[in-house]
């Protein structure tokens, strides 16, 4: 996908000749992977921070990754819904149908959220601005997630696609939706998104 969350969790090696180990051990073995050691103790076999490899490789895969590999939805002067078409992965922890812009967090805690936005002009000369952010629905109501706004800049029909990477954290309780918005704030060309480049990944932190 492209963004670092999700390599990292990728290139996880596989530990076939541990069964039993530490979590703060084995977390260090994997330190060079820049993982935060999660401090869940629901996955404890056999004792207090004891679990198999198979449990730990598990834990440490609890993160959703989605991508828009349409592309193409021009961008308005409003905010509009960014849907997301494919899942390259995704667990319990998270909720989400297939070409729908909304998220939905099965389990409480705190999460780390990257997205990556890609838009160009397809038509027009002139300089635009397209502003995307998170916005969050705790049951009122869909508002804007504070400080996660990001903006992309294109200049002109052919100039090619520009992108932004977005990186927060938040705090969410079982059953809030999130999604990811975007609204052309400068300029009169048309923007729209680009296929397969715009992604968000979500990985739960405690």
């Amino acid at each position: 996908s492209g963004t670092p969350l999700a390599i990292n969790v990728e290139s996880v090696p596989a530990l076939p000749n541990v069964t039993a180990i530490n979590v703060q051990d084995a977390i260090n073995q994997l330190s060079s992977l820049s993982h935060t050691q999660n401090t869940d103790t629901t996955l404890d076999s056999g004792g207090v921070n004891q679990i198999t490899a198979s449990e730990l490789n598990q834990h440490i895969k609890q993160y959703l990754e989605i991508s828009d590999t349409s592309g193409g939805r021009v961008i308005p002067t409003i905010d509009v819904d960014i849907p997301f078409d494919t899942h390259l992965h995704i667990n319990t922890h998270y909720t989400h149908t297939i070409g729908s812009p909304i998220i939905i967090f099965n389990v409480s805690g705190t999460y780390k959220i990257v997205y990556k936005a890609t838009t160009e002009i397809t038509n027009g000369f002139t300089r635009t601005n397209t502003e995307f952010g998170l916005q969050i629905d705790t049951g009122g109501g869909f508002v804007d997630i504070p400080n996660t706004k990001s903006n992309v800049t294109n200049r002109t029909t052919g100039g090619g696609p520009s992108t932004i990477h977005s990186t927060h954290y938040i705090t969410v309780n079982a059953g809030d939706d999130i999604k990811l918005i975007a609204q052309k704030t400068v300029g009169t060309s048309t923007v729209t998104t680009v296929a397969g480049k715009t992604t968000m990944v979500i990985n739960k932190m405690d």
